[in-house]
């Protein structure tokens, strides 16, 4: 998560793989992983990040804190609205 890769080199086989995986931690990483998207893209998945907070599991709902947390820096009231 700390380096510099972006996600669009990540093949869309591979974010699949990380998205369905039956292991929380790795489905939370998959969410950070869309913090290296641009907040434009991030907001058009705002509606399921939402949806996490109510039931994903802990370290999903922690990962959507933390994106939304960010993503409420340039971009609050759409956030906002969104919940």
């Amino acid at each position: 998560m700390s380096s510099d890769l972006a996600q669009s080199p990540l093949s869309q086989a591979l974010l699949v793989q990380i998205h369905n995986s039956p292991v929380a931690a790795i489905r939370a990483a998959g969410i950070a992983l869309l913090g290296k998207q641009s907040p434009e893209l991030v907001l058009l998945q705002l509606p399921q990040l939402i949806d996490l907070l109510q039931c994903g599991e802990a370290e999903e709902r922690q990962a959507c804190y933390t994106l939304l947390g960010q993503l409420a820096g340039q971009h609050a009231a759409e956030v906002f609205a969104g919940l």
